[in-house]
């Protein structure tokens, strides 16, 4: 191995274990508006307990996706966006429900520095090789105090969905008969 010249100077990466489903507070530290796909991407950071802090290290930086969801504010999802609005209000004790009410626009840079409670849970997936994984997804966004006080349920694991042609029966086989040049109309 070569000389490290740098090992001295570096602090060592804390919480690079795989994070456990279950429930945490976390503080919203980025909201991104991506306007015109109607969604809010809002990315968090864990703010008690053994974990608290894990997504400000450094090894987390360029992994955004291992600490974000989405919520979509389209008219379809509307009903869900306001309950997600309603839920930061019950637990920071802002009125942003009132003032999207209004009608007057709202700032959604507001968002971050506050709380919320987050169940993640995990689900299979499948990587570009073809390999079924399985990564952490937010399930259900709720009240702090039902964080804290252990009053919720951790899904079991969301299995990958069967692709189209798994359990299909393969097509008959067909066969052709030979033809000679004789049998060519044209």
């Amino acid at each position: 191995m070569r000389p490290l010249t740098n090992y001295k100077n570096t602090a060592p990466t804390a919480n690079i274990g795989r994070l456990a489903p279950g429930g945490y507070v976390v503080r919203i530290t980025e909201v991104i508006d991506h306007d015109d796909k109607e969604y809010l991407e809002i990315r968090y950071d864990i703010t008690d307990g053994p974990e608290a802090g894990r997504f400000a290290d450094p090894f987390y930086a360029d992994k955004p996706y291992a600490h974000r969801f989405s919520r979509f504010y389209s008219d379809r999802s509307m009903g869900d966006f306001r309950a997600f609005i309603q839920m930061i209000d019950t637990c920071n004790g802002t009125k942003f429900d009132a003032e999207l009410e209004s009608g007057k626009g709202f700032r959604e840079q507001k968002l971050v520095g506050k709380l919320i409670g987050i169940i993640l849970r995990e689900e299979e997936y499948r990587t570009n090789r073809g390999d079924v994984k399985t990564k952490l997804e937010v399930y259900k966004v709720l009240e702090v105090e039902k964080i804290v006080k252990g009053e919720f349920t951790v899904p079991d694991l969301k299995p990958l969905k069967e692709e189209p042609t798994a359990g299909m029966k393969p097509a008959p086989e067909v066969s052709f008969p030979d033809l000679t040049d004789e049998d060519i109309p044209f």
